[in-house]
């Protein structure tokens, strides 16, 4: 388990996320209490924050329970007992102590009740909100490239059938013509029972390339390719907006892991 602790260094206050821990003999450690402090920096609920908890080091739960009395005023937090849910939707709840003298009913508490709803949606959106934020971004953009590059594929492919025909036909099939009215239907579709065959007459239609097809064939490859990239540097924007957030010797690693769960090639 860990705890929320304030240290004072120099004229500064950060914020530590302390744990300690046995680095137990049958694994091969020393026996000895191990100290794990993460330094969160001067605010109860900075960017840092972030990163921990997506990277697991901290339990969002467990933080904000201790982190909930530094919201607000010093002297209202101590007239105050906090709870809290987080699903379907982050809820603050706020009970004042037994004997505190203070009705939280009154309007007089609205500002101060105003101040620790707005903190802990603040807290909330650290703690999980702003990674998932991100990431949800990240897979939206990567999502979007690789439809156009599987877009890319098929013109490609198109273009290929194309340059390959040297009559510059792509299909052709049978349709049936109704000789007094031009009426075309396609055969799949035409029931001979259902019309007078001395009226209707059946051909091989072929469908024949537009002059401009490669030149307009190119131009959505490019269109789709220039997309593409541009969604993949989104993606990787999004990424680093979350590798920044992470210690600088653990931004490699953070970005590493985004990748992987990404699968970003």
């Amino acid at each position: 388990m860990g705890f929320l602790k304030l240290k004072k260094v120099g004229k500064y206050r950060y914020f530590y996320w302390c744990e300690r821990k046995w680095a137990k003999k049958r694994q091969g450690a020393s026996g000895r209490v191990k100290s794990i402090d993460l330094c969160l920096g001067t605010y109860v609920n900075s960017e840092r924050l972030a990163f921990y908890c997506w990277a697991g080091d901290i339990p969002i739960e467990e933080y904000i329970t201790q982190a909930l009395p530094y919201l607000v005023n010093p002297g209202f937090a101590s007239r105050v007992d906090f709870s809290f849910t987080l699903e379907p939707k982050p809820v603050l709840k706020l009970r004042a102590k037994p004997g505190a003298g203070i009705d939280l009913r009154h309007r007089e508490w609205a500002p101060l009740k105003e101040q620790a709803n707005r903190n802990f949606a603040n807290l909330c959106y650290r703690a999980f909100e702003h990674v998932n934020t991100c990431l949800e971004f990240s897979r939206r953009y990567l999502s979007r490239a690789k439809e156009a590059e599987q877009k890319i594929a098929e013109l490609e492919a198109d273009l290929k059938t194309y340059r390959a025909d040297p009559d510059r036909t792509w299909d052709h099939h049978h349709v049936w013509e109704n000789r007094a009215t031009g009426e075309e239907i396609d055969d799949q579709d035409f029931d001979p029972s259902s019309y007078d065959l001395e009226e209707w007459t059946c051909y091989e239609k072929w469908f024949y390339y537009p002059e401009d097809y490669e030149e307009e064939g190119q131009g959505f490859i490019d269109r789709c390719l220039e997309s593409a990239l541009q969604d993949r540097e989104d993606c990787k924007r999004e990424i680093e907006e979350i590798v920044k957030l992470a210690p600088k010797d653990r931004q490699k690693e953070a970005r590493e892991r985004l990748l992987r769960e990404l699968k970003i090639a």
